[in-house]
């Protein structure tokens, strides 16, 4: 396992710009009072005041399940939960298996509008902030608090990681889920720098989409998670000058057979990731690019859900890219042991039950 360096557990002064609880306080040894009022600033910039600890919560709008998984993360986090909209991207296995009372919350129907979230009678509404005016600004005008996360940066992870700890009145727990994150980052980070003048690897990442018998390739914007994770795993993203645009760019071959990089990550969100890079592998046109001659072409792995996006698993994701694009510099990283911390010590799962419920889900390009 990766040495990590020993963080100062208040280290991070940005957290306490958007935490205004004032029973909590970093170092702490006891949680607020799950009666005193709470006032938050969310990811947007808005203060929320709530009148205590949520009781009900429900967690809507796309990209839910990243603020599933977050909120799993808290004690009594879960026992809140009362409605969840379901995604394109179904965690319902896990879900059910870090939440053995799935079965008794409301389930809601994919883009569901404010009727149906007000249908659950939730104390609060927690919102993915790209939601504020299709979902939050109705909630709203009903009268129903929402407090909007990003959870798409290692930063916005830390800072809604706290926010998260303020709402749910456990402000400890907060920091000790954060420290996990950027410990390992940072521990990453500097191990991927290297000496001065190493060389990086030139990285292509490529989002596989096929429909209607037509295949397609995109690249994720220059400020994106995916793109963060090359450069912390010290590598270079090829596509950083196509890459300024708000959502997945489309990459025509041509322009990948110009990029032609040394190392090649494919995406699939909606099929078998290994059957794509070994339909890839296979063909003619991609046989005459260096990544596929060196055998760097590689699929994305996930276990539920793929771990390049800023889900929770995002961490691992950065662990395993690393151990591919720069190898020696993380010999000392033990992938399973690592994805074995992040269900025990963030989820609580027992080692046999990630060895029987988690591994078994594991694919793309793994040790």
């Amino acid at each position: 396992m990766l040495h990590r360096p020993r963080l100062r557990a208040c280290a991070a002064p940005a957290l306490a710009a958007v935490i205004a609880l004032s029973a909590a306080a970093c170092g702490s040894s006891e949680a607020a009072p799950t009666s005193a009022a709470i006032t938050v600033v969310d990811a947007l910039g808005r203060t929320v005041n709530l009148p205590g600890v949520p009781d009900r919560i429900t967690v809507a709008g796309r990209g839910a399940f990243m603020i599933f998984d977050a909120l799993y993360m808290f004690p009594e986090g879960g026992d809140r939960l009362v409605g969840l909209e379901a995604g394109r991207q179904s965690n319902a296995a896990f879900a059910a298996l870090v939440d053995p009372a799935l079965d008794a919350k409301t389930i809601l129907e994919k883009n569901v509008g404010a009727e149906g979230v007000a249908a659950t009678n939730p104390d609060l509404v927690l919102l993915k902030s790209y939601m504020a005016s299709d979902l939050g600004e109705p909630l709203e005008q009903l009268g129903i608090p929402v407090v909007y996360l990003d959870l798409e940066t290692p930063e916005q992870y830390q800072r809604d990681l706290a926010l998260l700890g303020a709402i749910l009145a456990q402000p400890e727990r907060a920091e000790e889920v954060a420290a996990f994150y950027r410990d390992r980052a940072a521990a990453i980070a500097e191990a991927a720098a290297g000496p001065a003048g190493n060389a990086r690897p030139q990285v292509l990442v490529l989002q596989y989409s096929a429909a209607e018998g037509t295949t397609a390739f995109e690249v994720p914007p220059v400020s994106w998670l995916q793109t963060t994770m090359v450069e912390l795993a010290g590598g270079d993203p090829v596509w950083a000058e196509a890459g300024a645009g708000a959502g997945w760019i489309t990459a025509g071959f041509e322009q990948i057979a110009a990029w032609d990089p040394d190392h090649i990550y494919v995406i699939s969100y909606s099929g078998d990731v290994e059957e794509v890079v070994a339909a890839l592998r296979a063909d003619p046109a991609w046989q005459a690019l260096q990544a596929v001659q060196s055998g760097r072409l590689y699929g994305w792995p996930g276990d539920v859900n793929s771990w390049d996006q800023p889900d929770t698993r995002w961490i691992l994701g950065l662990s395993w890219l690393f151990t591919k694009v720069q190898p020696e510099a993380a010999a000392g990283v033990d992938l399973m042991a690592e994805v074995e911390a992040l269900f025990t010590e963030l989820y609580g799962l027992t080692p046999a039950e990630v060895e029987t419920e988690v591994l078994p889900t594991l694919f793309g390009s793994l040790p």
